[in-house]
This record gives C-alpha cells, structure tokens and sequence, in this order.
C-alpha cells in the first residue's frame, strides 16, 4: 500500500507529533539564545572590578589548597616562591627546595 486511504486520525498524530518536535526545538533555541545572554551579561559583571596581575619569577605567592581534615574546606599556605611560567594565568612555584609545583 502505498498510504493513499490512510485515516485521518492516523495523519493528525503524525501532525501532531511533527508540531511537537517543531515547537521542542524552536524552545531550544530560545533557551539556548537566552542563556548566552545571561551568560555574557553576568561575565561584564564579574569582571568588571578584575585587573591583570603580573607576577614576576621571583615573587612569593600563597597557595589555595583543601585542608587534610575536609577537602571542601580551603585554606591558604606558602608563601612560596615563583619559579616559572606555564601559561598566560599558570605558574610553577618552588614549595620546598626540592619539590616544583605547577598552579592554576
């Protein structure tokens, strides 16, 4: 058969169900528009009060490290001293005389 005499039920859902898809995706894209949005107007926020900080090899820097009791619990160590740099915000800092650590 080649779908002539088809019902008319039979074509509402397949209507039905292309609509769906339709509007699934046209609210996607709204969604997907409308969090770039935020995105970009949260990032102008957040970086509004930032200034670039240039280290220079040599300096003393303090470490953001998880505690030994709870990881989720930071706290702040060093000073250390700058060794190197890895990348534009990456450095490699001297933790003891022995031991180059790479930070984020």
């Amino acid at each position: 058969m080649t779908g002539d005499n088809e019902d008319p039920e039979v074509e509402t859902s397949y209507q039905n169900v292309f609509d769906l898809r339709q509007r699934v995706q046209e609210t996607w894209e709204l969604a997907r528009n409308e969090l770039a949005k935020v995105q970009t107007r949260n990032q102008r926020y957040c970086n509004k009060k930032t200034r670039e900080r240039k280290l220079n090899v040599g300096d003393s820097v303090l470490l953001l490290l998880p505690t030994e009791k709870n990881k989720l619990t930071l706290a702040w160590g060093g000073a250390y001293k700058k060794v190197g740099v890895v990348g534009d915000v990456d450095y490699r800092i001297q933790i003891s005389p022995y031991k180059v650590k790479n930070i984020t």
